[in-house]
């Protein structure tokens, strides 16, 4: 770490948290510090009066407790290794609250000639194991797990801040492999248990280096073989990968959209069909399209928001029969050939609307009733008979109005 935590002392602060990390034990401080390496951190000032947003204490062999009175689970106990696992996951948090302008996503981000290649994928999609294969390739992992991503408000520019945290690797490694990786995660002299290996060894770039966002790989790793390549991914599937991935949840809804609709629409993005790790690895560092990559801007700020995201559920009362509907005003829209995605008013939620869905939304632009919008894809669908228009219109006003995206327009309007 950039100031090595004083062993005098319990309480520590992180560079860019507000509240304090509790370690109740030297041997906590120095598994710690052995893993998150490159997070500057220092001892607590006595002026900062916040309570812990965490705090690790050892109940005994191989058992070590987590705190977190803010997380999903307010405690959990653990082995030494999956403890710091859990507390990676409090810090992040912590860090969001800290920084209310930071979107993140739960993503790799790789360097490549100053621009950052971000693969956003779930757990267990490789993209941890990939990471360390283009370590040792050369390039600068700025994160295997979880991305901050941040607005130049001089420029509008997206970067991804680095996390200065070892990368973590599942083991054993993937059959198959060559002995000079096995070599190169065996050699490493990072901490591990049965599931994990931390590579300690592994050059990250210090905590808040900043990259611009150059391109977008989301990965398919099959399990029979298959020749790495790389196939076009349509920007109506990058922001879904996106949105799947954000936990930004402090953020509004309309905010987050038009963020990852600008990496998506802006930038190259990519389906990685591979199942050698290494071989998929050597084909992103040699590939002509991850050279000379862009990077992308959106005009307004990411703007907060006080509650959690969550689904909103639609008015109780549904939408008055007969009467028109109309979009709910506030609404934010990105269309992407046949694909809309709409945020909520409120900011809570986002949803991504097929073509069909997509139709009536856009009909909804103006007060419209059942029986109008029946009468109109009448004219689209000569071949579908009205009593079935009229159902499908029925259902698709009610799906809208429940995921909170239109109202019935008073008689008075």
């Amino acid at each position: 770490m950039g100031a090595r935590m004083a062993l005098r002392d319990r309480s520590f602060v992180f560079d860019g948290l507000e509240s304090p990390l509790q370690l109740n034990d030297p041997a906590i401080v120095d598994l710690a510090t052995r893993i998150l390496h490159g997070w500057p951190v220092q001892d607590c000032p006595t002026d900062n009066h916040r309570d812990p947003f965490a705090e690790v204490s050892i109940l005994g062999s191989d058992k070590w407790r987590v705190r977190a009175p803010q997380g999903a689970t307010p405690e959990q106990v653990h082995d030494p290794v999956n403890a710091i696992c859990d507390l990676i996951v409090e810090i992040s948090w912590e860090q969001l609250r800290s920084r209310s302008d930071l979107l993140c996503l739960h993503a790799a981000a790789v360097e490549f000639d100053g621009r950052l290649v971000l693969m956003p994928n779930a757990r267990r999609a490789g993209k941890s194991t990939l990471a360390v294969a283009l370590a040792q390739l050369g390039h600068r992992v700025f994160t295997d797990d979880f991305l901050p991503i941040q607005r130049d408000p001089s420029t509008g520019a997206l970067s991804g801040l680095a996390n200065g945290i070892a990368p973590r690797l599942r083991i054993p490694v993937p059959q198959g492999v060559s002995d000079r990786f096995r070599a190169f995660v065996d050699g490493d002299g990072g901490p591990q248990n049965r599931q994990y290996k931390y590579l300690t060894d592994c050059p990250v770039p210090p905590h808040g280096t900043t990259a611009p966002i150059g391109a977008i790989v989301l990965l398919d790793r099959q399990d029979t073989p298959q020749v790495s390549r790389l196939e076009s991914l349509s920007d109506a599937d990058a922001i879904s990968s996106l949105i799947l991935q954000n936990f930004a949840r402090h953020l509004n809804g309309g905010a987050i959209l038009k963020a990852l609709a600008a990496l998506a629409e802006q930038l190259p993005c990519y389906r990685l069909v591979y199942s050698d790790v290494e071989s998929a690895a050597a084909l992103l560092s040699t590939c002509p399209e991850l050279a000379a990559l862009p990077a992308a801007h959106v005009d307004e700020p990411l703007d907060g928001r006080p509650s959690p995201l969550k689904t909103y559920q639609g008015s109780p009362h549904g939408l008055q029969h007969g009467a028109p509907a109309l979009r709910l005003d506030g609404c934010e829209e990105v269309v992407c050939g046949s694909e809309t995605f709409v945020a909520t008013p409120d900011g809570r939620a986002i949803h991504r609307l097929n073509p069909g869905l997509g139709l009536y939304w856009r009909l909804l632009a103006e007060p419209t009733t059942v029986t109008e919008t029946t009468e109109i894809l009448a004219e689209i669908y000569p071949e579908v008979e009205i009593a079935q228009l009229r159902v499908d219109a029925g259902a698709a006003f009610d799906q809208l109005h429940h995921l909170g995206l239109i109202r019935s327009v008073p008689p008075s309007h």
